[in-house]
């Protein structure tokens, strides 16, 4: 199922789970996230001038990965109560059309541009794990704050 331009219902949905749901398994995301990274996607290829690839689950160079979206309840990857298991989490790759990886320094950088960062907050997107801690993918959350603006936490 298309939910953004770029985006597929898949790609956000561990794949044991979109197995045994399919469709259906839309009702265990939060809708803001399709969205939130339709907009990741354009903000970087607007920047870049080129194609931008985010990654959720799929391939990126050879690697498959399966619990960067929602994850199942009983998995040992994160937190007990990590957003992932709930549907409002994403960790997310970049790379050029290419297979260049991007930096997620420099991914940060860019998405945390005031412009930029007003964007993704209007869509919904409150909380982005340290990138001093996750040195290979941005987390993207939509969790509920009780502040306003930007959360950056550590994992």
């Amino acid at each position: 199922m298309q939910l953004t331009k770029n985006f597929s219902l898949s790609e956000f949905i561990d794949p044991s789970i979109y197995k045994e749901l399919g469709d259906t398994s839309i009702k265990l995301l939060d809708s803001r996230l399709p969205i939130i990274a339709q907009e990741v996607k354009d903000i970087l290829t607007e920047h870049y001038k080129k194609n931008v690839r985010v990654t959720i689950n799929g391939n990126l160079n050879g690697h498959i990965y399966t619990e960067s979206g929602l994850r199942k309840d009983n998995t040992t990857t994160g937190a007990k109560w990590s957003d992932h298991k709930y549907g409002r989490a994403i960790d997310c790759k970049f790379s050029l059309d290419d297979s260049t990886v991007l930096p997620i320094k420099d991914v940060y950088f860019i998405l945390t541009q005031a412009d930029n960062l007003s964007r993704l907050l209007k869509l919904g997107l409150t909380t982005i794990e340290d990138i001093n801690y996750t040195k290979t993918w941005l987390h993207l959350s939509v969790r509920y704050t009780l502040k306003e603006g930007l959360t950056i936490v550590q994992p």
